[in-house]
C-alpha cells in the first residue's frame, strides 16, 4: 500500500486580506474570536505563522515517513501530483 498526504492550502487563510483597518475573525473549532489589525506588522506575523505550521506538517509526514504534497485549493492539483510520481520514479 502506498499513502500520500495531500496537504490542501487555501489562499484566503494563508494571507491576511488586503487594504487597511481591523477583521473579527473566530476560530471554527473554539469559537473564539479575536480583532486583527490589517497593517505590515499583522501580515508579517501572520505570514510566519503560516510558513512555521506548514513547516510542521512537511515535517510530521517526512517523520511517519510518508510522501507529501502541497496544492493550492484555487488551483489543480494535478501538476503537483504529478511532479511528486516524477521525483519518485527518478529515486
Amino acid at each position: 500500500h502506498d499513502v500520500v498526504a495531500v496537504i490542501v492550502e487555501d489562499p484566503a487563510e494563508t494571507q491576511l486580506p488586503s487594504g487597511g483597518g481591523f477583521i473579527r475573525a473566530r476560530d471554527a473549532e473554539t469559537g473564539r474570536s479575536t480583532v486583527i489589525a490589517l497593517n505590515d506588522f499583522s501580515r508579517r506575523t501572520y505570514a510566519a505563522a503560516v510558513a512555521r505550521r506548514r513547516l510542521a506538517l512537511l515535517h510530521a509526514c517526512y517523520r511517519v515517513p510518508i510522501d507529501c504534497v502541497v496544492v493550492r485549493s484555487d488551483k489543480s492539483a494535478t501538476e503537483p501530483l504529478i511532479e511528486l510520481l516524477a521525483r519518485r520514479k527518478k529515486a
